[in-house]
């Protein structure tokens, strides 16, 4: 079982190389060029923040918290938008019977973890630079919360992608939910301190809230995060990614024979 479990992680890594190095030589800049995008979106978002004032920038430094918001709202919905688009036969080696759509998005789910990880260094030793202070409180915990909203994304993605196959529907609504709702409800732009409280719970019931709050707080411990809850982040993650696997282990043939046939 241990052979089968590392056979699965070496599958894996080697389509995230694949991928990792297709990018790279896609890109004018190399490696650099796949930071680019997402540190251009933290810039400008930052530039328009400050120019407006945002309130709440008084919790933490706002580059810090702006950057880490947009950063890990970015990485989340890359993953699961991802997932949700599913897998082309290319991606998929179909001349390679041991590669299956799982692994490809697995194996894209790591590689955007690795850019968006990197970003969010950045954005930590830029601030630690600028401040002459290293603002990262718990980095163990700043991990686990990152590693959480990289599972609740796949896991969201990947039970929309199965689903979405029966429904179209679904999938649309995924998507929509994904790139409109969450971007206005997931702290990019406010914390959830300078929220009244009887407008809080319509917030709450957000993951992504909770994990990017979840996040802040590990780097700033004096940072309020009021109605923020651990074990409610980690019930998504692990009720997400159990669901997905659920549904696409009774639905892996039907996901095959599309792509195949694409």
């Amino acid at each position: 079982m241990l052979e089968s479990l590392w056979l699965q992680v070496d599958i894996v890594r080697a389509l995230a190389f694949r991928e990792q190095s297709e990018r790279i030589r896609k890109s004018e800049f190399g490696a650099v060029g796949l930071l680019v995008e997402p540190l251009i979106f933290v810039g400008l978002w930052l530039l328009l923040r400050i120019a407006l004032r945002a309130r709440g920038s008084d919790l933490m430094n706002p580059v810090l918290q702006f950057g880490s918001g947009f950063v890990l709202f970015y990485l989340f919905s890359s993953i699961a938008l991802r997932a949700i688009n599913g897998v082309s036969r290319a991606q998929r080696f179909a001349d390679l019977r041991r590669v299956r759509p799982l692994d490809v998005l697995m194996a894209g789910a790591l590689v955007e973890s690795q850019i968006y990880s990197t970003c969010l260094v950045l954005v930590i030793v830029g601030v630690a630079l600028a401040q002459w202070h290293i603002t990262l409180a718990d980095p163990g915990a700043a991990v686990a919360f990152f590693l959480l909203l990289v599972i609740t994304a796949l896991g969201v993605g990947i039970s929309a992608l199965v689903i979405g196959h029966r429904v179209p529907l679904v999938k649309l609504v995924v998507k929509l939910v994904v790139r409109r709702l969450l971007f206005w409800t997931s702290g990019l732009f406010f914390s959830i301190a300078i929220i009244p409280e009887y407008l809080r719970p319509y917030l709450l019931w957000n993951p992504l809230l909770h994990g990017i709050e979840l996040f802040r707080h590990a780097l700033v411990p004096s940072y309020p995060i009021p109605g923020i809850s651990l074990p409610y982040l980690l019930a998504w993650a692990l009720g997400s990614v159990g669901f997905s696997m659920l549904v696409y282990g009774n639905n892996e043939q039907l996901l095959v024979s599309d792509e195949v046939g694409e």
